[in-house]
């Protein structure tokens, strides 16, 4: 009876200890997230919050926005590759949406720059942003740039087991 108890206290500490690490890495992981989360906060805010001086904020156009988040974003977080790849890559995808494919290119460029910084950076965001500046390079007949982003990332996304692309997506 000794030795099964003790046998149990062994294992009990063992599984406790182990779910005590999982609790800690999940919470460090979950304040990494929400300080990126409000790093992307504070720059939305400041895009979209930011009156237009030439007119008592009336006459801000998407384009003034945008420009306002890229400086913003650059200038406040230089040291958050994250952060920056996020921003970047939503600023140049919309920035491509709106027919500035010179800004574009430059925002996804720098988001995918920034992407390949991160150690432990999401495989589909990386892929997503490749695969956003391979449209803006057919769009504007860069074909063989276009397949570049493309191939690489496809191979991106074949990386990724199916269920946990899949959950991505919807």
């Amino acid at each position: 009876g000794v030795v099964l108890a003790a046998a149990a206290l062994v294992v009990a500490t063992v599984v406790s200890s182990s779910m005590a690490f999982r609790a800690t890495v999940a919470e460090a992981a979950t304040k990494t997230a929400l300080t990126e989360i409000e790093a992307q906060f504070d720059v939305m805010r400041h895009m979209l919050v930011t009156p237009d001086p030439r007119n008592q904020g009336l006459a801000a156009t998407l384009g003034d926005m945008l420009d306002r988040g890229v400086s913003f974003v650059q200038d406040r977080y230089p040291e958050r590759p994250r952060t920056l790849a996020a921003m970047l890559g939503t600023i140049g995808a919309t920035y491509r949406e709106q027919g500035d494919a010179e800004k574009a290119e430059e925002c996804l460029l720098r988001a995918i720059e920034c992407w390949r910084q991160v150690p432990d950076a999401d495989p589909v965001r990386l892929a997503y942003d490749l695969n956003g500046l391979g449209i803006l390079y057919a769009r504007i007949n860069r074909v063989d740039e276009a397949l570049e982003c493309y191939d690489e990332a496809l191979a991106l996304f074949g990386s990724i087991p199916e269920p946990t692309y899949l959950n991505r997506l919807t």
